[in-house]
């Protein structure tokens, strides 16, 4: 499985998904609080190029504006990064409810899955069992 596959099946899914994705893509990742005016000035320096948000129904979501009261606003560019993250996470989701679809148990005529079956004898069977039962 690969690790996509991995991290959308655990907790924090989609959050988990785009940094691991981010990071197999060679983009540094940084987690920490980010203050306002730091986005503001790297706006103005021309080193903020993307944002985007995350998240269990909208996957992963451009970021074309922040705005704050008194009517100012930054405006972000459009860039690929968020819409390829998108496709890569839904194509994973895809991938994963096809290999859930496929996936079947076998049951037996008393209804168990033969292997835990066989393991629930060799238990009821096992010398640690017998001997605490007799």
């Amino acid at each position: 499985m690969s690790s996509i596959l991995r991290a959308i099946a655990n907790e924090g899914v989609t959050r988990d998904a785009a940094i691991t994705l981010l990071r197999e893509w060679g983009v540094k990742v940084e987690e920490r609080e980010l203050a306002f005016d730091e986005m503001v000035q790297a706006h103005a320096a021309g080193t903020l190029r993307e944002a985007f948000g995350t998240g269990t129904a909208a996957v992963v979501s451009p970021i074309g504006e922040f705005a704050w009261e008194g009517g100012a606003s930054i405006k972000l560019p459009a860039h690929d990064t968020g819409a390829r993250l998108r496709t890569a996470i839904e194509e994973a989701h895809a991938s994963l409810r096809e290999l859930l679809a496929n996936y079947r148990l076998k049951i037996d005529e008393r209804g168990l899955v033969p292997a835990l079956a066989d393991m629930v004898q060799r238990f009821k069977s096992s010398s640690t069992l017998s001997s605490s039962s007799g």
